[in-house]
């Protein structure tokens, strides 16, 4: 009696087991999708630069310097493009994204 006990509750311990790393694996495999292209935006707006004012927000791929391969991330937007752009001393990707 004592054997067909532990064989029931190894049976029952061993199921919830399996079927809790199933669920857990299954949902890791997700993976994000990645845009194919940089963000576009109309010359007319791109170089008025009188207007732009950077705003911060949540940490974005910078549109100019941000690759696939490296990955640049910023908390400056402008407020008329809606453009992530860096915006440092070093490296301003915002001077050279509306000039050229």
């Amino acid at each position: 009696m004592k054997h067909f006990r532990r064989e029931i509750s190894n049976d029952l311990v061993s199921k919830t087991l399996v079927e809790k790393r199933s669920i857990h694996n299954v949902s890791k495999k997700q993976t994000v999708a990645v845009k194919k292209h940089k963000p576009h935006v109309n010359s007319r707006i791109r170089f008025e630069q009188a207007a732009h004012q950077p705003k911060r927000g949540t940490r974005r791929r910078c549109a100019r310097c941000s690759t696939k391969e490296k990955e640049i991330r910023t908390e400056w937007i402008f407020s008329v493009c809606n453009v992530s752009l860096c915006l440092a001393k070093q490296k301003n990707c915002f001077a050279l994204y509306h000039n050229s």
